[in-house]
């Protein structure tokens, strides 16, 4: 993905960043579709997607949509128990995937989401493979539902667009383990699809 800060500030040793990221799957600029990721130093980060939605003329009522091709932004951590550490600092989630297949006709979502971890060194884990589900909105593409990953006891839930005509799918995603939980996983981000 390609990045461009529109805001960032310099307090002490804080750094606050604002950044809208250009998604490209297989290669290519999607077009109608962006991530934003909003970092507030030694806190938290949040992601959002934009873009310009599907118009109602283009929004599918009856028939499926699958999309198949991804590309992920975000982050994710390891750890013991109830605290849960940067175990992957400096890791891209880039090489992760995401498939997701819509039946218009009842309004059904079905989603994987599997979480790739790679370092710097060339080097990449498979931290967990979610399945999830949700629904379809026939008047706007929106799209939404939760998702687990049964070996870490993690869930999430994620909430998105279909963006251009039916040509782009981007969401944001949020997981996390129990307290209690050994070992615990959590991370947040975006995924972008194309058929």
């Amino acid at each position: 993905m390609e990045s461009s800060y529109v805001f960032k500030t310099t307090t002490g040793a804080s750094r606050n960043s604002f950044s809208i990221w250009k998604p490209q799957v297989a290669g290519n600029d999607l077009l109608y579709s962006r991530a934003a990721e909003w970092f507030i130093f030694s806190s938290t980060r949040e992601y959002c997607v934009f873009g310009v939605p599907i118009q109602s003329v283009d929004v599918l009522s009856t028939g499926s949509l699958s999309f198949s091709r991804s590309t992920v932004l975000g982050e994710a951590y390891m750890g013991d128990g109830s605290v849960v550490t940067s175990k992957y600092p400096n890791a891209s989630l880039l090489t992760s995937s995401s498939r997701v297949g819509i039946d218009a006709a009842t309004g059904v979502v079905a989603m994987t989401l599997t979480i790739n971890v790679s370092r710097s060194d060339g080097t990449t884990e498979t931290l967990a493979n979610f399945t999830g589900s949700g629904t379809y909105d026939r008047t706007s593409g929106r799209v939404g539902g939760t998702f687990a990953a049964p070996e870490y006891s993690a869930a999430g839930t994620f909430e998105g667009q279909i963006f251009g005509p039916r040509s782009e799918l981007g969401y944001a995603f949020s997981f996390t383990s129990p307290a209690g939980t050994a070992p615990a996983i959590s991370g947040a981000g975006t995924a972008f699809l194309v058929p």
